[in-house]
């Protein structure tokens, strides 16, 4: 029994991996149309497989879902509105000419990045940190002729830790929650590996 429980189990996932995967490799959907089919067809299982979902559940779980998306997307507008100003106010070409007047040396640039970006990705998480921080800083860093793939990467990576930067990152209050730990308690045991993250 446990058996059969087990490879129905190995079945779904496989069905949902290739439903999505397979949709955008092939070109037939987008990936936001591939995540849209994994929600409906978790919501499917979740109603009628496992019959953990309820529908007096289904309203507030949707209002909970508006009012999360409507909270993102005025961060996000608002931060694009931010992008748009400093770039028309000329920012990023007075920032790198404020940092080729330090050092014409990149390393320091860097430095700088990942700080800003360290800061700005615990407070206001990844995706609006980049809209606002994305169109100043990445002039400024083909002026020091550095390439755009790798600046990418340390962008990304530094967000990242930022999500999960103790006291106040959101990544690292979620799990904090998920995993009932005292905040303070893992944020001591957590600071060997932020700081090897950091190195």
């Amino acid at each position: 029994m446990g058996g059969n429980s087990g490879a129905s189990h190995v079945r779904r996932r496989t069905l949902i991996i290739g439903l999505g995967l397979g949709g955008i490799l092939g070109g037939v959907v987008t990936p936001t149309e591939a995540a849209m089919l994994w929600v409906i067809y978790a919501l499917v299982i979740g109603m009628f497989i496992y019959r953990e979902i309820r529908a007096r559940d289904l309203l507030p779980m949707l209002v909970n879902i508006a009012s999360l998306t409507g909270m993102v997307m005025l961060l996000v507008g608002t931060a694009s509105l931010l992008s748009w100003i400093f770039a028309a106010e000329g920012i990023p070409l007075l920032l790198a000419n404020w940092m080729l007047g330090l050092s014409v040396h990149p390393a320091p640039f860097l430095l700088l990045t990942i700080l800003a970006f360290l800061i700005f990705g615990a407070v206001l998480e990844g995706l609006p940190a980049l809209i606002i921080l994305a169109p100043i800083f990445f002039p400024v860093a083909g002026r020091f002729g550095l390439d755009s793939l790798h600046y990418g990467i340390v962008i990304i990576g530094t967000l990242g830790i930022g999500l999960f930067l103790p006291p106040f990152g959101v990544g690292f209050f979620i799990a904090c929650g998920l995993g009932q730990i005292n905040v303070e308690a893992a944020t001591r045991t957590y600071l060997p590996y932020l700081l090897m993250l950091l190195a």
